[in-house]
């Protein structure tokens, strides 16, 4: 299993070949732990604090986000919980051709447990829309393209970084999850809906080189 930090580099690699790359964190872990535990909002200042410490100021995340998407400029356009359900979801409809453009960033609780299936992203298989609003796709049909799905506990916590393309199910346990993606993808996408007394929260996590795609409700 590759790992982040010393090993971001290799994302280059280790995504567009597998489709994910994790590491275990029990640092990590115990944080979002504390933050499911308070039920704390995702889209509200505690909520976005915690993407900002976690996911802006976390080095070894951005490097390897750099890394894997091959760009400089990116930014925010989705920011959710995964819980344990039934069934192996991908966020897009996957196209084999097409370079990694977009990630989701799973940040998982302590006692955590997926299921991945490797290199989905690089293959067509047959998906419906499914019960969480996510294309969904059979076991049946990941195995009959050949395609191998992979285990990963996470005892006291950590990460896993997948192509938006890449198929997954949460078995146990809680992930925090954003999508991030290139400037040019993210313009496509439909933005979040805040509220506007959330506009000087987002306008600190902004940067030059990392936006969030959302608009405002008065």
């Amino acid at each position: 299993m590759a790992s982040l930090g010393s090993a971001a580099d290799d994302a280059q690699y280790s995504i567009p070949a597998d489709g994910f790359i994790c590491t275990k964190d029990a640092a990590l872990g115990q944080r979002v732990s504390a933050m499911t535990a308070a039920k704390i909002p995702l889209q509200s200042v505690g909520g976005f604090a915690f993407f900002k410490q976690n996911i802006v100021d976390n080095s070894s995340i951005m490097e390897t986000l750099r890394s894997c998407l091959q760009c400089e400029s990116f930014g925010l356009g989705l920011y959710r919980t995964l819980g344990p359900v039934p069934g192996a979801y991908s966020f897009r409809q996957s196209n084999p051709d097409l370079p990694v453009e977009s990630v989701l960033v799973h940040l998982l609780e302590k006692e955590s447990k997926i299921a991945i299936w490797k290199a989905a992203h690089r293959v067509k298989v047959p998906f419906f829309r499914g019960k969480i609003g996510l294309w969904q796709a059979t076991h049946s049909e990941l195995e009959g393209a050949g395609l191998q799905c992979v285990e990963e506990t996470f005892e006291n916590g950590g990460c896993c970084i997948r192509d938006t393309r890449v198929f997954m199910e949460v078995l146990n346990g809680r992930a925090i999850t954003f999508a991030i993606a290139r400037r040019d993808v993210l313009e496509r996408w439909p933005p979040m809906q805040l509220d506007e007394s959330l506009k000087p929260t987002v306008d600190e996590i902004q940067t030059p080189t990392f936006q969030m795609n959302v608009t405002y409700d008065k």
